[in-house]
C-alpha cells in the first residue's frame, strides 16, 4: 500500500477489547461467545447513536471511528455504564469488562479501513485502561477536559510500543475498582478529585548554551539532566522525562503551548554562559497557564571542579524550585473558593501557616484547622500527615494546641510514622518524623530518619539541618557545623534561615568558639526578631565573652518572647530553665551555665 497516495483525515479513534478474554474463553467458550455477541449488538446501537462507524471487530477487539471526539467519549462512557449494570448480575469470574482507549489524530484512509499512528496510539491507550475504564490521549483531553462533566486522572507520559514520542494519557473510571473482591483504590480516588495538570508538574527546557562553542554543550546539557533527576526526587513531583525535554533542544518554543501539550503547570527555562574560568547560569520559572515569570535567579561561579560546580548549581536550583512551586501552589489554594478546596489544598494552606509565616502559637492554631480538614477529606494524605507531625512538634515547644508536651510529641511521632508509611519515598515525611523523634529523645532513630531523607533527595536542605541537630543532641557537636553550612548553601534564602543560623551558632558555642557563635546568634536575631531561642543563645554566648549587660538584655528579651508560649498567668523567667531542663541537658551544660551567668535563676 502506497500511503503517500492515500487520503488523510483527522478522526477520533476508539479502540476496545475485553479484559481477560482468553481466560473467559478457556473456562466456557460458548457462554463467552454468546455474551460477547449480545454486547456487540448493544454497543453497535450506542455507536450509531453517537455517529460512530465500526471499522473492524476481530475476536474481542473493536475499532471505531467518530467524526467528533466529544461524541466518542460520550459513547465510551455510556457503554461502560451499561456494562456495569449487566455485570452486576454476574458472578465476579464471569463478568465481561471492556477496556477502551480513545485518541484524536491523523489517519490514512484506504476504503473502509484506517491506518497510521492515530490508530496505533488508540490501541496502546486501550491496553493502559483497566477493566470497565476509559483511557484517553492528551489530544482528546485538550478537547473534552472541560466540556464534559467528567473527572480525569492524569497518568503522565506513557512510552508505548512503536510510537517515537511518549503519549500524554488520562483515565476515567466511573467506579474505582470493579469486582466484589476488590480493595478500594484510595490513591486513585484522591486523584480523581483533581482536574487538569498535577500540582507539582514541571517541564525543564534544555538550558541554552550561549558560549557560541558547540563543544560546551556538554555543560549546559549536564545541568539540564541533573535538574530533571533532582526535581524528580521531590515528593509528589511530576517531571517530564529527559528524552522529551531534549526533543525541544534548539527549537523555538511557545511555553504556554508546550505546557498544555505536556500537561504541566510549570516550565523552567534558562541559559549557561562560560567565559574563561567564569560561568553564569540564568534560570526562570514560568507559569505554564499564563506564561508569566514566577521566579528568576542568576548563579555566577568560578570554574574549578566542573562536576562540583554542576552539583552546586543544580542543587541550589532544585531546592529553590521546590520552595517556589510550593509557594505558587499555596497561593493557588488560597485563591480558590472554600467549597472547591480538596485535601491537598487544605494541606498546602497548613504548610503555608507552618513554613511561610513567623513562628507563633497563632500560626500553629491556624495550621491545625487546615490540616484536620485535609485529613478529614483524605485520611491517606502523606503531605497532611507530615505537616501534622511538624505542627505537633512545634506546638510542644511553642504552644497553640491544648495537649501537654508529652502528648503532643507522641502525636508528632505517630503522624510522622503515618506519613512515612503512606509515602516511603517522601523526603519531607522522613524529615518530619526525624524532628519529632529528636524532641522525643529518640536521637539515634532521628538521625537515621534525617539521613534517609537526604538519601531520597540530596538537595533537601531541612534534612541537612536535621542531621546537624541530631548530632548535637547525640553529643557530637563537632560534626554538626558542615551540615548546617550545607543547608545554607542549598537554600540561602530559606524562610527558616534564622533557625539554621541559631543551629550553627549553637554548635560553635558548644565547641567553645564563642566569637563565631555570637556572629551567628546575631544573624538569627536579625532574620527573626521573635525567635526566643536566638536570644537565649546570644545571652549565653555574651555571658561567656564577659559582656554581662548585653547578655542580661538578650536574656530578658528571650524570656519576654518565651512568655507568649506559656499559658501561666504570672510568668517567671526561672520557669524557662525548669521547663526546658530536659531539652537543654541534651545539648551541653555549657549552654545552661551561660544562661545562669546571664542571670537565669535556678529553677
Amino acid at each position: 500500500m502506497d500511503a503517500g497516495k492515500l487520503p488523510r483525515r483527522l478522526a477520533a479513534i476508539f479502540s476496545a477489547d475485553v479484559k481477560g478474554y482468553s481466560r473467559l474463553m478457556g473456562e466456557d467458550e460458548e457462554a463467552t461467545v454468546r455474551t460477547l455477541t449480545a454486547l456487540r449488538k448493544t454497543n453497535a446501537a450506542f455507536i450509531e447513536k453517537y455517529g460512530g462507524r465500526v471499522v473492524d471487530s476481530p475476536g474481542d477487539n473493536m475499532l471505531v471511528e467518530f467524526p467528533s471526539v466529544v461524541e466518542a467519549v460520550k459513547c465510551a462512557v455510556e457503554i461502560q455504564d451499561h456494562l456495569r449494570e449487566v455485570n452486576a448480575g454476574q458472578p465476579p469470574g464471569r463478568r465481561m469488562e471492556f477496556r477502551i482507549g480513545i485518541n484524536l489524530g491523523d489517519v490514512i484512509v484506504d476504503g473502509e479501513r484506517i491506518y497510521g499512528d492515530g490508530v496505533n496510539i488508540a490501541a496502546r491507550l486501550e491496553s493502559l485502561a483497566e477493566g470497565g475504564g476509559v483511557c484517553i490521549s492528551g489530544t482528546v483531553f485538550d478537547q473534552v477536559g472541560h466540556k464534559l462533566d467528567l473527572k480525569w486522572e492524569f497518568m503522565g507520559e506513557q512510552a508505548v510500543k512503536n510510537i517515537a514520542r511518549p503519549v500524554r494519557a488520562y483515565r476515567l473510571r466511573s467506579v474505582l475498582v470493579t469486582g466484589a473482591e476488590a480493595e478500594p483504590d484510595l490513591k486513585a480516588e484522591k486523584s480523581l478529585k483533581r482536574e487538569g495538570p498535577p500540582r507539582f508538574s514541571i517541564f525543564v527546557l534544555p538550558l541554552q548554551n550561549l558560549t557560541r562553542d558547540p563543544d560546551q554543550d556538554y555543560f549546559s546539557d549536564g545541568i539540564t539532566e541533573d535538574l530533571i533527576t533532582d526535581l524528580s526526587r521531590i515528593s509528589g513531583a511530576f517531571v517530564i522525562s529527559r528524552s522529551t525535554s531534549f526533543a525541544y533542544k534548539g527549537k523555538p518554543v511557545d511555553v504556554k503551548q508546550a505546557a498544555a501539550e505536556l500537561g504541566v503547570r510549570y516550565v523552567l527555562e534558562g541559559s549557561v554562559r562560560r567565559a574563561g574560568d567564569q560561568v553564569r547560569v540564568n534560570v526562570q520559572l514560568i507559569d505554564g497557564r499564563t506564561g508569566s515569570h514566577l521566579w528568576a535567579e542568576r548563579f555566577d561561579r568560578e570554574v574549578r571542579d566542573i562536576f562540583a560546580l554542576q552539583d552546586e548549581v543544580t542543587g541550589r536550583i532544585a531546592r529553590a524550585l521546590n520552595l517556589q512551586v510550593l509557594e505558587a501552589e499555596t497561593r493557588r489554594a488560597q485563591q480558590r473558593r472554600p467549597e472547591s478546596l480538596d485535601a491537598e489544598d487544605f494541606a498546602l494552606r497548613g504548610w503555608a501557616e507552618l513554613f511561610a509565616k513567623p513562628l507563633s502559637p497563632e500560626t500553629n492554631r491556624a495550621a491545625q484547622k487546615y490540616l484536620e480538614e485535609a485529613l478529614r477529606l483524605d485520611p491517606h494524605s502523606a503531605r497532611a500527615w507530615a505537616c501534622m507531625s511538624f505542627l505537633c512538634t512545634r506546638a510542644a515547644e511553642m504552644g497553640g494546641m491544648p495537649e501537654p508536651r508529652e502528648e503532643l510529641l507522641k502525636r508528632a511521632v505517630e503522624a510522622g510514622e503515618r506519613a512515612v508509611a503512606l509515602d516511603p519515598k517522601g523526603a519531607e515525611a522522613h524529615y518530619g518524623l526525624g524532628i519529632a523523634l529528636q524532641f522525643s529523645g529518640q536521637v539515634g532513630k532521628a538521625l537515621l530518619a534525617c539521613e534517609t531523607a537526604i538519601e531520597i533527595n540530596r538537595n533537601y536542605a531541612p534534612a541537612c539541618r536535621g542531621v546537624g541537630m541530631a548530632l548535637i543532641f547525640s553529643g557530637r557537636a563537632a560534626e554538626a557545623p558542615p551540615w548546617f553550612e550545607k543547608a545554607m548553601r542549598l537554600s540561602p534564602r530559606d524562610p527558616f534561615f534564622g533557625v539554621w543560623s541559631w543551629n550553627l551558632g549553637l554548635a560553635r558555642h558548644l565547641l567553645g568558639e564563642d566569637q563565631e557563635a555570637a556572629v551567628w546568634a546575631k544573624k538569627a536575631v536579625a532574620a527573626n526578631a521573635k525567635y526566643h531561642h536566638a536570644y537565649f543563645l546570644l545571652a549565653s554566648v555574651q555571658a561567656w565573652l564577659g559582656e554581662a549587660e548585653a547578655a542580661r538584655k538578650a536574656l530578658e528579651e528571650g524570656c519576654r518572647l518565651m512568655s507568649r508560649y506559656n499559658t501561666i498567668s504570672s510568668y517567671r523567667p526561672s520557669l524557662i530553665l525548669s521547663q526546658n531542663e530536659t531539652y537543654l541537658s541534651q545539648l551541653d551544660q555549657r549552654h545552661i551555665a551561660g544562661l545562669r551567668k546571664a542571670g537565669m535563676p535556678e529553677a
